[in-house]
């Protein structure tokens, strides 16, 4: 009986690791799509090969892409390489 019960524990056991480890991976999955959504990267941030410095920067967060300055760069921004 002692032995019905050990492998009763330990199938419980490896459940609840398996149900931690895919409700972890399902948390993590959520919180990428969810980033994503809330703050999607709307500027291409055009960059100098020869300088690394960054040359313009186009916003299209609008109904039609403006062109702004290299001030502050946004957090979240596609790289354009130019010459």
């Amino acid at each position: 009986m002692n032995d019905f019960i050990d492998e009763q524990k330990v199938a419980e056991d490896s459940l609840i690791k398996q149900v931690t480890i895919w409700g972890t991976i399902i948390v993590v999955l959520l919180v990428a799509v969810v980033s994503s959504l809330v703050e999607p990267m709307t500027k291409d941030v055009y960059i100098s090969n020869t300088t690394g410095n960054c040359v313009k920067v186009i916003n299209y967060a609008g109904e039609t892409p403006k062109v702004e300055i290299c001030g502050d760069l946004p957090r979240r921004y596609n790289v354009v390489r130019v010459k």
